[in-house]
């Protein structure tokens, strides 16, 4: 509910020309897009709204999973949504921050050694970046 407040639910679909009473699966991507949420987010909070009827909202659930990958891949901020965590963290410049700190000695060797340590379960836990 928080991040799909009423008002502003309400308020975009007014802005984006999505019906109250059906909705297709392009505005359900469309809100996903708008308000960063998955798929069955969107459509729970539709439904807790009342402008979408459970048996619409279980059509959607039951969707195959190949048709709505392929509408989603159609708009890339709704495709981010869909992904997990593995595949799209980034560590950025943190090793080479890490590597200038420790060359500077800007840091105890221990903690270099902490900060090392904890890099490289990152890399193992989500693969290389």
């Amino acid at each position: 509910m928080l991040l799909v407040p009423s008002g502003v639910l309400f308020e975009q679909m007014k802005i984006y020309g999505i019906s109250r009473e059906k909705q297709s699966l392009e505005d359900i991507i469309r809100l996903m897009a708008i308000f960063s949420v998955p798929y069955k987010a969107v459509l729970l909070r539709l439904y807790e709204e009342k402008y979408m009827e459970q048996d619409r909202a279980r059509d959607f659930l039951a969707m195959k999973r190949e048709v709505l990958e392929k509408e989603i891949r159609y708009s890339a901020d709704a495709d981010r949504w869909q992904k997990r965590t593995p595949e799209i963290i980034q560590l950025g410049t943190l090793k080479q921050m890490m590597d200038r700190n420790q060359e500077n000695e800007l840091i105890a060797a221990s903690r270099a050694a902490s900060d090392q340590k904890i890099y490289d379960q990152l890399l193992r836990r989500y693969g290389s970046f």
